[in-house]
C-alpha cells in the first residue's frame, strides 16, 4: 500500500485473498472498474465499495481505522524529523519542549517508542550527560 490510497489498499487485500480483478468484480461490477479503482482514476460508490469490502474481508470502518493510524504514523514522523533537525541546529530546548509532546503517540508500537527513546538519548548526549546513564534509559 504504497501511497495508502483507496485504490492501494483495495489492491493490496485483493492480492492477498488471491483474487483477480474479475473475481473481485463478480456480481459487483465490472473487472475494469476494478481496474479503475485501483488505478485512482475511479471511486467507487458506497454500495460497491462495502461490496467489495465485504468480499475481502473487511469493512469500512476498518478501512477508516488503517488510514487513522497511517495519518497519526505520518504525523509522528514528520515530528520525530523537525526534534533530529532541531539536535542538529542546536535548538536543544525546541527539540525538547516537541518530544515531551510526543511522549504519548510514541507508545502506539515498539518502533516509535524505539525512536522516542533515540531522540531522548540523542538530546541527553548532546548535553553532556554521561553516556552509560544515557544507555540506561
Amino acid at each position: 500500500m504504497g501511497n495508502h490510497s483507496l485504490g492501494d489498499t483495495i489492491r493490496s487485500l485483493r492480492k492477498k485473498a488471491g483474487l483477480s480483478q474479475e473475481k473481485l468484480a463478480e456480481g459487483i461490477c465490472s473487472p475494469v472498474s476494478i481496474s479503475r479503482i485501483e488505478n485512482g482514476v475511479q471511486m467507487p460508490s458506497s454500495t460497491v465499495l462495502d461490496r467489495l469490502l465485504a468480499k475481502l474481508g473487511t469493512s469500512t470502518y476498518q478501512i477508516c481505522e488503517i488510514y487513522y493510524k497511517n495519518e497519526e504514523q505520518q504525523r509522528f514522523e514528520e515530528e520525530a524529523k523537525k526534534i533530529s533537525r532541531f539536535i542538529y541546529e542546536e535548538k536543544i530546548d525546541k527539540a525538547k519542549s516537541l518530544l515531551s509532546c510526543l511522549e504519548n503517540s510514541a507508545k502506539a508500537n515498539n518502533l516509535n517508542f524505539q525512536h522516542y527513546l533515540l531522540l531522548e538519548a540523542s538530546i541527553k548526549f548532546y548535553e553532556g550527560e554521561n553516556p552509560h546513564e544515557i544507555l540506561s534509559i
